[in-house]
């Protein structure tokens, strides 16, 4: 059997004596498709940002695909195939689609000459034929010369997905990628992630629509309070009494 994509085990972390990811266990198989859920202040960003670097673990480890990188830095976790969108939409307005895409290179680059090689002053480069293939890998090809800013809000969500591809990762973590979409948009970016993921991208995806998570995600991992109160299908985590009391409250009959 294959070591998993990504695995945490005891993970632990407090800001100023408040706990609020404690003793976090839990692994996404290479090619799942995983939900990490809970009610708003559960931990779920923490856990995304122990896992890039953002923030130092206090305990435990972090694993990909049986390497350990909670001790790296998060330029390091990237190379180990980490790469991950944000809740709120970091795309560039004034740049062309394309030119926001090559801006995800960046990550792996050493040195002042190839932060700007791609960039278009500096003339062409691999880099423009890479965020081509991305943009072409997920249907957006159309968009690559037209300006971030003026694009739907769906649209602009897939540029933030292919922007994290241009890391060439093997898991994707996604920060609420269907907030604020309309039903049509998130059909179409559940499309685009199946898609990734038949190709043989991991992913854990933080997100509060279930529907989405219905759709898409083959298995759901649910935190409250900074700790895991429940793992399963969809389903089975329905009829978790921890998972009803944290979301709806303690039954007072």
């Amino acid at each position: 059997m294959s070591a998993p994509a990504l695995e945490l085990a005891g993970v632990c972390k407090s800001f100023g004596g408040l706990s609020v990811v404690h003793d976090v266990s839990f692994s996404v198989a290479q090619g799942e498709r995983v939900a990490l859920i809970g009610p708003n202040g559960a931990g779920k960003t923490t856990v995304f940002n122990l896992i890039t670097g953002v923030y130092p673990v206090d305990a435990g480890r972090v694993t990909a695909s049986d390497r350990r990188i909670d001790e790296l830095p998060s330029r390091k976790r990237i190379e180990a195939g980490i790469a991950r969108t944000f809740q709120n939409i970091r795309l560039v307005p004034e740049l062309d689609v394309i030119d926001n895409v090559i801006l995800g290179e960046q990550s792996l680059c050493k040195g002042i000459r190839p932060y700007l090689a791609p960039i278009r002053w500096l003339g062409d480069s691999g880099a423009r034929a890479q965020a081509r293939s991305v943009l072409a890998e997920i249907d957006l090809q159309r968009f690559d010369r037209q300006k971030a800013g003026g694009l739907p809000y769906g649209i602009r969500k897939q540029i933030e997905i292919a922007r994290a591809l241009m890391a060439g990762p093997s898991i994707l973590l996604l920060d609420e990628p269907a907030a604020g979409l309309n039903a049509e948009e998130a059909a179409e970016l559940s499309r685009v992630l199946l898609k990734l993921s038949d190709a043989g991208l991991t992913l854990l995806i933080i997100e509060h629509d279930m529907h989405f998570v219905d759709q898409l995600c083959d298995h759901t991992i649910v935190l409250n309070f900074g700790r895991k109160i429940a793992e399963g299908t969809l389903a089975e985590i329905r009829r978790d009494p921890l998972v009803r009391e944290a979301y709806i409250g303690r039954s007072e009959h």
